[in-house]
């Protein structure tokens, strides 16, 4: 029997009980929510030095992680193609200093440009009030 064909007060039956169910839901996903977030929250609010040290634990754990298994990881991958592993840490480590001196020779450049840029404009302000105020 298709929802049109219904009579209506199978139809409020129907919608009652998704209402309930997620009413139900909603209620759940804020009591555990609020036995998670709570006690978090009070323990920053008494500690907030401790909670902060913690934080960044935490982060730098993970980033620290992060880095570790994409070492691995390429090691591995490296590994299952054949190539040996001494080349395969030599790549893993040598292409990402690499990118990073090209992005920081970028950078030297992009700052020593707008130097040079600051350097022309000041001076030729300070001509530009030279030729004015004779």
């Amino acid at each position: 029997m298709s929802q049109n064909n219904a009579p209506l007060k199978i139809i409020v039956w129907h919608s009652i009980t998704l209402c309930i169910a997620i009413l139900a839901s909603l209620l759940v996903i804020i009591l555990i929510s609020n036995i998670l977030i709570f006690p978090i929250v009070l323990f920053s609010e008494i500690n907030p030095s401790i909670f902060t040290k913690i934080v960044e634990m935490c982060m730098y754990t993970g980033l620290i992680a992060f880095f570790i298994y994409f070492i691995i990881y390429r090691i591995i991958s490296f590994n299952k193609v054949g190539i040996p592993i001494k080349i395969s840490i030599k790549n893993t480590i040598v292409t990402p200093l690499r990118y990073l001196l090209s992005i920081l020779i970028i950078v030297a450049i992009i700052i020593v440009l707008t130097m040079l840029i600051y350097i022309i404009l000041k001076t030729n302000y300070i001509f530009l009030y030279k030729l004015i105020h004779q």
